[in-house]
């Protein structure tokens, strides 16, 4: 009756994981059609203006500054949409980061709880085998906990540098429009 009900409560845990990575999933698909309708409406709305701005050009010095200005207007939308397209990835990695995070410690205190019965009824003399055990569950949870910061180390580094090359880029599109 007990290992029925282990196994449903199991089976609870991970029913409750497989919804939680289906919320998560769904708001980044959400938050992603979002960015792609705003992108599309001001996309349209500024062709919209250009196209007006078009009809009043009456100089080549006129239409040269026009196709500047499109140009930079142009390399900056693509930047930002870039930016908020790497900002939604992240947000999603580090949010589904965290729920195998929690899936793992709750995976390490169940084995530790099963270790823990286990002894209780295990014959005289395994004490020693149980504890290694336990010990070789912990220290494996001490390692994944390690290389799991050192991994989120790495990644706000790499968004540093991400953020830093957008930052360059921009003030390089700036720049060069000024000429």
């Amino acid at each position: 009756m007990q290992a029925n009900e282990a196994l449903k409560a199991f089976s609870l845990k991970q029913l409750e994981s497989a919804l939680q990575l289906a919320q998560i999933s769904l708001q980044s698909t959400e938050q992603l059609i979002r960015l792609q309708l705003d992108v599309a409406k001001s996309t349209l709305e500024s062709q919209a203006q250009k196209a007006q701005a078009a009809t009043e050009l009456k100089t080549p010095e006129q239409l040269a500054q026009y196709n500047k200005d499109s140009i930079k207007a142009g390399l900056e939308s693509v930047l930002s949409y870039s930016n908020s397209l790497y900002e939604l990835a992240s947000q999603t990695q580090s949010e589904l980061g965290k729920l195998g995070e929690s899936q793992l410690t709750a995976l390490n205190k169940d084995i530790i709880s099963t270790l823990d019965q286990t002894a209780k009824h295990a014959p005289a003399g395994s004490e020693t085998a149980v504890a290694v055990a336990k010990q070789t569950v912990q220290a494996t949870a001490a390692a994944i906990d390690s290389l799991t910061k050192a991994a989120k180390q790495v990644a706000d580094f790499a968004e540093a540098s991400v953020k830093a090359a957008a930052t360059a880029t921009t003030d390089a599109v700036r720049q060069a429009a000024r000429l």
